[in-house]
């Protein structure tokens, strides 16, 4: 490609193995892709989610912008995945204080929320249900993580994350969904 841009297509993938970011191939079916693939199909969800928040117009930009927060936070655990995969040490990342901040941003909404009573059900507007089909989402993503991440040590800002996140999820569309 010209300017330095990256291709879509490599064609390396179509024997049913590829890579996450070096040289060695690795079977398509290992638990690595499945976690990778569904922290690729969170962050989509997000951008759905955060598309129609934006569109109804009645959401607070805020719900916005920290659902574009949280889609920016998938590619830095895509690459954390990537780089435990690949056996390098994670260090410190972008994940390490996020957990602190998912919980500060579950405080402040479920303030916001009136008690749970009852099972929520989803879909009062689009933009709750976007945002519950996100928390479904990463609840698989979380069980896709837990698989891959059996044997590896540095999981625990990870794990923390995305158990936390769907929680916030879960408020969140409470939140959008308003008073009953």
């Amino acid at each position: 490609m010209e300017n330095g841009s990256l291709s879509v297509r490599s064609g390396r993938g179509d024997g049913g193995v590829s890579d996450t970011g070096d040289t060695n191939r690795t079977p398509k079916d290992h638990p690595v892709f499945a976690a990778l693939g569904s922290i690729d199909e969170l962050q989509a969800s997000l951008g759905v989610a955060k598309a129609q928040c934006r569109v109804s117009g009645e959401r607070p930009s805020s719900i916005v912008s920290i659902l574009e927060e949280f889609q920016r936070q998938c590619f830095t655990l895509g690459g954390a995945v990537a780089a435990i995969h690949r056996g390098s040490p994670l260090g410190q990342t972008a994940l390490d204080d996020a957990p602190r901040r998912l919980e500060a941003i579950l405080t402040e909404y479920e303030r916001l929320v009136p008690p749970m009573t009852d099972f929520a059900l989803s879909g009062r507007d689009i933009c709750s249900a976007e945002i519950d089909r996100s928390r479904t989402i990463a609840r698989r993503c979380e069980r896709d993580l837990v698989r891959f991440l059996t044997d590896t040590t540095e999981t625990e800002p990870i794990l923390r994350w995305i158990n936390i996140l769907s929680d916030v999820l879960f408020v969140l569309a409470r939140y959008c969904e308003g008073p009953l």
